[in-house]
């Protein structure tokens, strides 16, 4: 009983990570992160040590997986990169494919709303990253 529980439970969370098909690309730094609360509500905002750069940083609990929002100078976010450890690689490979249209090795593109976007999966040696950006 107890296994078909977890099962159930874990079985919930990939599906809730997978669904999240939410474009975050043209927010304001207020709609990224009231949307983070309501669609990632594992995640929590960590603090931005690199200040080269703006940006928002949001963890899952285990650490193995950070989002970060690139903004520009007006605070609307431009990029947006996933980085996972490698235990997700296939559910995140999956979802790509099913999300959006193949575009070469690792490279997908969709568009919403009349705007076009490309997704690239790349692979470090200790974690993963998926990119997403408008193509302009």
């Amino acid at each position: 009983m107890k296994r078909s529980i977890f099962i159930i439970l874990v079985g919930l969370v990939m599906l809730a990570n997978s669904t999240n098909a939410q474009n975050y690309i043209d927010m304001t730094k207020e709609q990224v992160v009231e949307n983070m609360r309501k669609v990632k509500l594992d995640f929590m905002q960590s603090k931005v040590i690199n200040q080269s750069y703006n940006y928002l940083k949001f963890q899952d609990p285990l650490g193995e997986q950070t989002i970060l929002y690139f903004l520009n100078d007006d605070n609307i976010c431009t990029m947006v990169k996933l980085m996972s450890h490698y235990v997700y690689l296939g559910q995140e490979i999956a979802d790509l494919n099913q999300k959006y249209i193949a575009d070469g090795d690792n490279k997908w593109k969709y568009n919403e709303n009349g705007k076009n976007y490309a997704v690239e999966l790349q692979k470090g040696q200790w974690f993963f990253s998926i990119i997403i950006k408008k193509i302009e």
